[in-house]
């Protein structure tokens, strides 16, 4: 139940695997300040999105670290399998890319998965409130 801890050495352990792609890193950044300025003329637009990107994902990460300390292992990958699909799906509105008979297969799997589980745990819940 300690989700903070948990986060910051699963984040501080990962940091030496950086130095791996130092040169990839250093790249994008150059990239990043090429792009045109956007914010009060002189702040790239690309550092924009960037910094909006890291705010995201660190609110993201906290609630998936929020999740793992309050339920179970599988019933956070059924949260973050849905996110995902819904991921796909803003992808797909978003950018016109094809929504392929593969995407509708792991469509039913994905809905077939989580209404399985649902059922399953309200199973379970019913059996620990009756003992």
């Amino acid at each position: 139940k300690c989700k903070d801890g948990l986060l910051f050495y699963i984040h501080l352990l990962g940091l030496p695997g950086f130095v791996l792609v130092r040169s990839q890193i250093a790249e994008t950044f150059r990239g990043l300040n090429a792009a045109e300025p956007l914010v009060l003329g002189f702040i790239p637009y690309l550092w924009v999105y960037f910094a909006l990107y890291v705010v995201l994902n660190i609110g993201c990460i906290k609630g998936i670290y929020h999740l793992l300390s309050e339920w179970s292992s599988l019933a956070v990958t059924m949260v973050t399998t849905v996110r995902k699909f819904f991921s796909l799906l803003l992808s797909v509105y978003i950018f016109s890319n094809p929504f392929t008979i593969r995407h509708w297969i792991g469509t039913v799997l994905v809905f077939l998965g989580s209404g399985l589980f649902s059922v399953d745990n309200l199973k379970i819940m019913k059996l620990n409130k009756e003992e």
